[in-house]
């Protein structure tokens, strides 16, 4: 009896820390509380890197596919229509974006910002 009792507890530790495994518990996921990132040194970054970044959307290039350009420069950044969530941006506002870097390993010049969250800052 004690060793099915002995089993029975140590099946469930081991079941709910294999658990535990699977399941997300929240927490925070995104940039620090640094100044900016630029776009100069956004493509310098190494895939899969958060980001945050302040500047303007000047064109929507095709789909989902637009031109974020700062006081560095410019880049393809990519913003799928959920993120939106009803904010209306036009070329004249100041955004705020937060997303991660995305590297074309087969061209070098493909470094984009797969867009999570924008918002427009005064």
């Amino acid at each position: 009896m004690k060793k099915l009792t002995i089993f029975t507890i140590i099946a469930t530790l081991a079941s709910t820390s294999a658990i535990a495994q699977f399941v997300d518990n929240g927490g925070f996921k995104g940039p620090s509380e640094k100044s900016p990132t630029t776009v100069i040194e956004a493509k310098k970054m190494k895939d899969e890197t958060y980001v945050l970044m302040q500047g303007k959307i000047e064109k929507k290039i095709k789909n989902d596919k637009y031109t974020f350009t700062d006081k560095t420069g410019s880049m393809t950044v990519e913003i799928d229509n959920d993120v939106w969530k009803g904010t209306v941006v036009t070329p004249n506002d100041n955004t705020e974006i937060t997303g991660e870097i995305d590297k074309d390993l087969w061209n070098s010049s493909g470094t984009e910002v797969d867009v999570k969250t924008i918002k427009i800052v005064k």
